[in-house]
């Protein structure tokens, strides 16, 4: 449950910021969307290349699904207003990682 309140938290305040941004004008949320943006591609693509993946516990699908949705959400939102070298770090963050991870899963299956 609180992997849900994280990730809602998380994808609440990005729209929150993008909508500032994008609507009432306030350059100063597109700083703090930038400010959250590059920390995290980083650690998408680290966690990606680098991490171990094996003892990482399996997510509910529903989760899974949601996490999928909301990452290519942020990544098309990054891209469509002009952030393009962000966007394309997190999702090559997040495919890699999701590729290690469904890796994982299949060697443990077999």
């Amino acid at each position: 449950m609180k992997r849900w309140f994280n990730m809602l938290a998380l994808d609440a305040l990005m729209g929150g910021c993008f909508y500032l941004w994008r609507v009432t004008g306030l350059d100063g949320a597109r700083n703090v969307l930038l400010l959250i943006g590059w920390p995290l591609a980083i650690c998408f693509l680290l966690v990606g290349m680098l991490s171990d993946v094996k003892d990482t516990p399996r997510e509910s699908a529903l989760r899974e699904v949601y996490g999928t949705l909301s990452n290519f959400v942020i990544v098309c939102a990054f891209a469509w207003f002009g952030d393009r070298w962000l966007a394309a770090c997190w999702l090559i963050g997040f495919v890699l990682l999701r590729a290690r991870l469904h890796a994982a899963r299949m060697k443990e299956a077999a």
